[in-house]
Parts: structure tokens; C-alpha cells; sequence
């Protein structure tokens, strides 16, 4: 999840506001793992019952976006992406 409002959304608002900060968390009965990206918060879910979690955060207030506007936003915040920034012949070091 991205945005603003990514935390409060994922059950997620007491979570360290640092990347990689972890916790688990249950959200309308559903098992996760909520970790803070540079942009929002991730969702980890057992696969059985991602379909489920995504309709829920919805009814919570997270609205879809495409691709396209998750890609800007990685863009944006300086964030590179293995296969279209970087490769096996580019480290990130290289890259800047």
C-alpha cells in the first residue's frame, strides 16, 4: 500500500516509522505481516486469503491504482528496480 494514508489503513499506525520495521497484525480476523516501505506499508497474507484482504482494506478506505502510478511513485522517491535500473552487470553503487 502506498500513500498517506497506507498506515492507518493496514492496522499498522504503532509501527516504527522506519523502512523494514515489522509486526504482526490481524485485520478483521485475517493474519498478516504489516512492514513499512519508503512509500507505505506492505501486506504480507497467507495466499489463501489475499482476495479477502484486498476487499477489506477497501471497505477500510484503500483505493486501487495501476501500475503505471506505482511505478512514478517508486521513480520518485529515487528507488531502483532489479531488471529496469539494475541488472547483473550494474551494482547500485554504479547506478547512484
Amino acid at each position: 500500500m502506498i500513500g498517506p494514508d497506507a498506515a492507518r489503513v493496514a492496522h499498522a499506525e504503532e509501527l516504527a516509522d522506519i523502512e523494514h520495521a515489522s509486526s504482526a497484525v490481524e485485520i478483521e480476523g485475517i493474519a498478516a505481516i504489516t512492514a513499512r516501505t519508503d512509500t507505505g506499508v506492505d501486506l504480507i497474507c497467507g495466499a489463501n486469503e489475499t482476495d479477502e484482504l484486498a476487499q477489506t482494506l477497501r471497505e477500510r478506505g484503500a483505493v486501487p491504482v495501476s501500475e503505471d502510478a506505482t511505478e512514478i511513485v517508486r521513480v520518485e522517491h529515487g528507488r531502483p528496480r532489479y531488471g529496469i535500473d539494475l541488472d547483473e552487470s550494474v551494482i547500485p553503487q554504479e547506478r547512484g
